[in-house]
């Protein structure tokens, strides 16, 4: 019961932050306006704030021993500051006296007057987020033992993780969708700031169900660090305990040898402790730990590389309003929550590896019929889905019986095949799927399904060899973003045809959000869920078990979200307007794959052997061709298919980015997207039909096309029309929109009381410059 409810205080605490960061944004746009510069600085600093507190948390959460109680008074302060935001922000306030000042001083579009406004707003909004940045050091220090192995604290870090963010999910939905709809912006601040404090007055409230044991009744809590003269103790107890492990071992040295019957009662010992003797098959090599935490951090800058070029490329297909922007991002952060909780699922000892399994078997099974809700019906769905499901059921009900009578053996509990088997059923579906329907939605659906089967397939297979994992989930994520790049052109017709399945469109206003959803996630999910996967594998190289958790926890997390603050700018602001898109989503693929080979080549160092892989070659002293139990037969320490692995894989990745920059070098490379594919506008879904049918529209000549700071400008050409396009969406033509450009300006002018004579006129937007060229055909000042 205590554990659980932390997780939903942490659940509920990442729906908080969520709202907070779209709330305190719009505020913000009232102060300093909303253009791309203004609200990337917001993220930054929310990103800056969560990364250094978390830091800083991290070097003191071991020494707090109650960590949930001072978790608890962070969320009493980020409800607290909440009730100042919006006076420290108000329009009218003094904020806006300071940004007026500032711009008249140093000039609007200065890079003083940037930085000056980014340092005007830190302080507002660094407490706060430093307050949240707290949170997950401290809860991971709470959750995870001090005796815990790498593996198992991993585990507990990425379950919180995937909560945490799975409620980031819930905040998005309920700030997008309803209360600022329906409350407004000041209210909906007001929910998000009680829900801190409500957190942070229950976990004080119920402290003794939540500490349990930890805590006695009548004795203060403990919720600051230890004072540095406990500390000093503590320390010379570890050392004394170090002292008496060296005076063992020279002991057992000096001993003499054991007999058979010892021996063999010891390999029966190894082989009860299963999962965790194994464990330590491979000890980590010290290169790795460093290579493992500098490759999160810059897959950090690759996520928010890959994210802000699917914003861009699918605001020309969904739009580019809140809502649409808020579905990219959904889909994004349950990416990143389900990769995180599948990983950590795989990590554990039981039967959670299974469960982890069927559960993402049936998603994928789900996912991968689609075509038959929207070229058939829901009910014919709903029955073909079941009937695909109903073997993954009776497998794992089979196994999950089996190793309950075993009880949990080795043999049952490691073995992968039923896993894989679950995991190839909906594989196979989808295919069947492309095969029977064809159109543009299948093949796609079979391409997304297939990729993520293969990440859940490979944290099955790897989960003991986590340095080769790593290795080889970087290198899926950058399978997937070219998967996403080879469709996403496509993308536009895969939305039109889910679209045209309802026919009263707008009666149907949430279902064609849905279908958004379900576009966005097409794109984003497969790389996502190899991201999430990431944090809980790095803490599982980084840490060395539980003793230092909330340490490991903070820098770990500090390093992955400066490399995402890196990510967050880098791309929007100088790769997109300078290279474009396509060659934004290459740099983000290649640093993948520079990512992949390092950690295949680091996996291949010597590994530094623990104590109880020394205890384990002393086990096996005196046997012929003894292996630890269960474990494969090992050259040189490692097992051969892992060399292999790592002998194959290694020259294969500079291969792909080879192939990726001969295939997509050159304007008419076979690779490149169709750019008048890209900008068709579907986002108009009455257009939707008309698309699918390709007598309807003809292909346009792109005379112009750039992709800027805040917008894709495109000038595309039908014989003598001409379109002028911001994001896919018509702004100006020669055509059908010659009326409106002149009357918008013509219509105010002949319509004004006094005439149009020596009036000061002014036009938002130049456009096509129309409407500029006929208000100044009348005599107007």
């Amino acid at each position: 019961m205590q554990r659980y409810a932390a997780y939903v205080a942490f659940f509920l605490s990442g729906a908080s932050s969520l709202i907070f960061q779209n709330i305190w944004s719009r505020m913000l746009h009232h102060v300093f306006g909303a253009t791309t510069i203004a609200m990337s600085s917001v993220v930054t600093l929310f990103m800056a704030g969560l990364g250094l507190e978390a830091f800083i948390a991290g070097r003191y959460a071991d020494r707090i021993k109650h960590p949930i109680i001072t978790y608890a008074f962070a969320e009493l302060g980020v409800g607290l500051w909440a009730m100042l935001i919006p006076f420290m922000v108000n329009p009218e306030g003094w904020l806006a006296d300071v940004n007026y000042t500032l711009r008249n001083s140093l000039g609007a579009e200065s890079m003083g007057f940037m930085v000056a406004r980014f340092l005007v707003v830190m302080p507002i909004l660094l407490v706060p987020t430093t307050l949240m940045g707290t949170t997950l050091p401290l809860l991971a220090r709470h959750f995870v033992q001090q005796e815990q192995r790498s593996g198992a604290a991993a585990s507990n870090v990425g379950v919180l993780y995937a909560i945490n963010t799975f409620g980031a999910v819930l905040g998005i939905n309920l700030a997008g969708f309803i209360l600022l709809p329906t409350v407004g912006l000041a209210y909906t601040n007001i929910v998000a700031l009680s829900m801190n404090l409500v957190l942070g007055i229950g976990i004080l409230s119920f402290r003794g169900l939540l500490l349990g044991s930890m805590w006695e009744r009548g004795t203060p809590l403990e919720w600051l660090p230890t004072k540095m003269k406990d500390l000093a103790a503590v320390a010379a107890a570890e050392k004394t305990e170090e002292a008496e492990e060296k005076a063992e071992e020279k002991a057992e040295k000096k001993a003499p040898k054991k007999s058979k019957k010892a021996k063999k009662a010891e390999e029966a010992e190894l082989a009860a402790a299963g999962a965790e003797a194994l464990e330590t098959a491979l000890p980590i090599p010290p290169i790795a730990r460093k290579a493992a935490y500098f490759a999160f951090a810059a897959s950090g800058a690759a996520a928010l590389c890959y994210e802000v070029v699917w914003v861009r490329a699918l605001s020309m297909t969904i739009g580019s309003s809140i809502y649409s922007f808020a579905l990219i991002l959904e889909t994004f952060l349950i990416g990143i929550a389900g990769g995180s909780a599948l990983c950590a699922a795989f990590m554990v000892r039981g039967r959670h590896r299974l469960t982890a399994a069927a559960i993402g078997a049936v998603a994928l099974l789900a996912l991968a019929n689609v075509p038959w809700a929207t070229g058939e019906d829901l009910l014919t769905y709903l029955l073909v889905t079941g009937v695909f499901a109903a073997p993954i059921a009776v497998m794992w009900g089979a196994v999950f019986a089996k190793s309950r009578a075993s009880k949990l053996t080795d043999e049952v509990d490691d073995n992968p095949i039923p896993g894989l088997v679950m995991l190839g059923i909906p594989v196979l579906a989808g295919l069947g799927n492309a095969a029977k329907f064809g159109g543009h939605l299948s093949p796609i659906l079979a391409t997304v399904v297939g990729i993520i089967a293969l990440y859940l397939a490979v944290m099955l297979v790897l989960r003991r060899y986590p340095i080769l994992l790593i290795a080889i989930i970087q290198l899926l994520i950058a399978i997937s973003a070219f998967a996403n790049y080879l469709f996403q052109d496509e993308i536009p017709f895969a939305f039109a045809s889910l679209v045209t399945t309802v026919s009263d469109l707008p009666e149907h206003v949430g279902t064609v959000q849905f279908f958004m959803f379900v576009t966005a996630g097409l794109c984003t999910l497969p790389a996502a869920i190899g991201m999430g996967a990431m944090f809980p594998l790095t803490i599982r190289v980084w840490t060395t078990g539980g003793k230092n958790i909330g340490r490991d926890v903070g820098v770990v997390y500090a390093g992955n979200t400066v490399g995402s603050i890196i990510g967050a700018w880098l791309p929007g602001f100088v790769l997109m307007p300078l290279i474009g898109m396509e060659r934004t989503l290459h740099v983000g693929m290649a640093l993948n794959l520079l990512l992949a080979l390092m950690m295949l080549i680091v996996s291949a160092a010597e590994p530094e052997e623990s104590k109880e892989g020394k205890k384990s070659k002393e086990a096996e002293a005196g046997r012929d061709d003894a292996t630890l139990p269960g474990t494969p037969p090992k050259k040189d320490g490692v097992p051969v298919w892992h060399a292999v692995t790592v002998y194959i894989l290694a020259p294969l990745i500079p291969a792909l980015a080879a192939l990726l920059w001969l295939g997509t070098n050159g304007p008419d490379a076979m690779l490149r997207w169709n750019l008048s594919q890209m900008t068709l506008g579907v986002f108009r879904i009455s257009l939707a039909a008309d698309v699918l049918n390709p007598e309807s529209w003809g292909e346009p000549d792109i005379v112009y096309y750039t992709d800027g700071l805040s917008t894709t400008v495109s000038v595309e050409r039908w014989g003598r029309h001409y379109a002028l396009k911001n994001n896919g969406k018509v702004d100006a033509s020669n055509g059908d929109d010659m009326p409106t450009q002149i009357m918008v300006s013509a219509f105010p002018l002949l319509m004004h009381e006094e005439g149009p004579e020596d009036l000061d006129i002014a036009i938002i937007g130049f456009g096509s410059g129309v409407t500029v060229g006929s208000t100044l055909e009348f005599p107007v000042r």
